[in-house]
């Protein structure tokens, strides 16, 4: 199964699951990359990690037109994965279980989150307890909030600080900002979008909101 939108002016969005894609990841990855997967005790996690490398390596390469074993990463200042090649090039990546999402720009800077449906105590215990140091009131309301409540505001915050390159700890600053809007259930925005089926969750963010590093 796979989902494809071109949206806010990226060139490309795609949303596939891992168990219809079969890869050999020998085929796509770099050495240090496989070396890096024998480092993963857990096999399932093991083979996620190895497929949704070799996905990424794969569609970026079938974008750029270049061999995917030859693309170099690097990382900013604050960790955001960037294309060695391409300096004005903008992409964002995220794996979650079985399904990825990629999300393409040539022009602004872009974030994406999934997450397949799963529990979210977790999630929730986290952005709870975030809230709390600001708004304790609210903070006790979302503990009443819907599971799907929870996935969008997660996906929504993921993509956001990824696209900003400030990643978790700017995420007090944006909960403070962004939450009211997400209370209406705002999702559908100028720079951010979010996505619900049965499977996933699904945000994308870009360039020009969110910049929070508080």
């Amino acid at each position: 199964m796979a989902w494809f939108r071109r949206l806010m002016d990226m060139e490309a969005c795609w949303v596939e699951c891992l168990d219809a894609n079969v890869l050999n990841p020998e085929h796509f990855l770099s050495y240090s990359e496989q070396a890096e997967a024998i480092q993963i005790i857990n096999p399932v996690y093991r083979t996620n990690w190895l497929k949704g490398r070799a996905w990424l390596r794969k569609k970026l390469g079938e974008y750029l037109g270049q061999d995917p074993r030859l693309l170099s990463f690097t990382r900013g200042k604050l960790g955001k994965p960037n294309l060695a090649s391409h300096e004005n090039f903008h992409f964002s990546f995220s794996r979650s279980r079985n399904w990825v999402a990629l999300a393409i720009s040539e022009t602004m800077a872009v974030g994406i989150d999934i997450e397949g449906q799963r529990d979210v105590t977790g999630i929730r215990k986290l952005i709870v307890r975030r809230i709390s140091a600001f708004d304790q009131p609210l903070a006790a309301n979302l503990q009443e909030a819907s599971n799907d409540f929870i996935r969008l505001v997660w996906v929504a915050c993921e993509a956001s600080l990824k696209c900003s390159g400030v990643g978790l700890p700017g995420l007090n600053g944006w909960l403070n900002s962004e939450l009211q809007h997400l209370l209406a259930w705002n999702f559908q925005r100028e720079n951010l979008k979010c996505f619900m089926n049965r499977d996933w969750f699904l945000a994308v963010s870009v360039e020009g909101r969110f910049s929070s590093t508080e």
